[in-house]
């Protein structure tokens, strides 16, 4: 789900494990319609594809192992878990993309997979999508919702608060969790604040919006 999956994999493993910055005291929020190519202020892109993302008709197109990242700036680095934050996209996964195996306990993901991984100072909160399903996850939690997520562009949100976490898709409830706990070797994670948008080996995804806002 990353732009590789060593790659990913070393992405959490610090924001589990770096110890937090000090929160800005208001709240901000910053959107991305991509009216325009790159590059975005706030956000840093990479891919390890040859093929650079396209932006048509404000839309940009993901090719495979391509991350787009929070940088030096982004409101995100004010989130924190008590006040709340919330994230939301809209893309449809492009119908190219290989089947994948449904989301599970491993953070990094699978090949076909595209990802949005939102990690506050108390834990990852990741929004899957396969061709066939949108899974939300955290570190103790997985919940696979079937959906048809390559026929149009479908707006997603999640939010999130203290031990809470709500999915909305094109604007309905599909999921909430009310009691997810963050541990790491019997000790509370005190992740860093960490915003990423990622396609795995052989995804690819059609993006016209992205969003954050840190309470």
């Amino acid at each position: 789900m990353g732009m590789n999956i060593t790659r990913l994999g070393v992405v959490l493993a610090v924001a589990l494990t770096a110890a937090a910055p000090a929160a800005f005291a208001a709240p901000a929020s910053a959107d991305l319609d991509f009216s325009a190519a790159p590059p975005y202020t706030g956000w840093e892109l990479r891919h390890e594809n040859p093929t650079e993302p396209v932006v048509k008709d404000g839309v940009i197109s993901f090719d495979e192992r391509t991350q787009l990242t929070i940088a030096a700036g982004s409101p995100w680095l004010a989130v924190t878990n008590e006040r709340g934050w919330a994230v939301h996209t809209k893309l449809r996964v492009d119908p190219a993309t290989p089947d994948a195996p449904a989301c599970d306990r491993d953070l990094m993901g699978h090949s076909g997979q595209v990802g949005l991984v939102a990690t506050d100072n108390a834990a990852p909160t990741i929004l899957g999508f396969n061709k066939d399903l949108v899974c939300l996850k955290t570190v103790d939690r997985v919940i696979n919702l079937p959906m048809n997520t390559t026929d149009r562009a479908h707006a997603y949100r999640v939010e999130g608060k203290g031990t809470q976490l709500r999915l909305l898709v094109d604007g309905r409830e599909v999921s909430a969790v009310k009691d997810w706990t963050c541990q790491l070797h019997g000790q509370r994670c005190e992740p860093s604040p960490m915003l990423m948008f990622a396609t795995g080996n052989g995804a690819r995804a059609h993006v016209d919006h992205l969003g954050l806002t840190a309470e």
